[in-house]
């Protein structure tokens, strides 16, 4: 049995040259990739950090001698818009000619930039053409109608008293007949009507 527990030794000898090369490439491979990312974030963060702006607080002195004591202030620098200023038109359509580039200082009432008006031009031409034709119609009201048109009308209104006193004499004549009980209540019905 002496000889049994002698083999069953632990061999201290060294690590087994295969499982021990790939176990210490796998940790210096995780380790230089926690600090590859580490640098990359701090790098990022370099890169996108909001510029340092120095603020300084100014009360401004009044100067005595000046005229009504008015603020007199001297200072050198440059400013930075606290937020964009977007440009719109109130009609749609496509740009044909910029007169401004970026930065450009402008003053109101500067034409900034113009717009196709080809359709907007026709639609002009056309409501001038509709007002000259209403005005047209317009002068032939005022200046009445041609003599051939109002003798026409004269002769229409002819005819037409003289149907009316048609429908009154024959409806005088079926009420009579009528009150004598020869004709029936529709022809009474239908000369009233007339």
């Amino acid at each position: 049995m002496q000889a049994e527990l002698k083999d069953l030794r632990i061999d201290r000898s060294g690590p087994k040259p295969g499982a021990s090369k790939w176990a210490t490439r796998w940790i210096i491979g995780g380790v230089l990739l926690f600090v590859l990312l580490g640098a990359g974030r701090f790098v990022y963060e370099k890169l996108n950090a909001a510029p340092v702006v120095q603020i300084q607080r100014i009360k401004a002195a009044v100067n005595p001698a000046a005229s009504g004591g008015s603020v007199i202030l001297n200072a050198t620098g440059y400013i930075i818009a606290a937020h964009r200023i977007q440009v719109a038109s109130k009609v749609v359509g496509k740009v044909s000619w910029i007169g401004v580039d970026k930065g450009t200082k402008v003053r109101e009432g500067q034409i900034l930039v113009r717009l196709e008006d080809d359709e907007y031009r026709a639609q002009l031409q056309q409501a001038r053409g509709q007002l000259a034709n209403l005005s047209a119609r317009l002068r032939e009201l005022q200046n009445g109608s041609r003599p051939e048109e109002v003798a026409g009308a004269q002769a229409n209104l002819n005819v037409a008293k003289a149907d009316l006193e048609n429908a009154r004499i024959n409806l005088g004549r079926v009420k009579d007949l009528a009150a004598a009980q020869v004709v029936s209540r529709q022809q009474l019905d239908d000369a009233q009507d007339r």
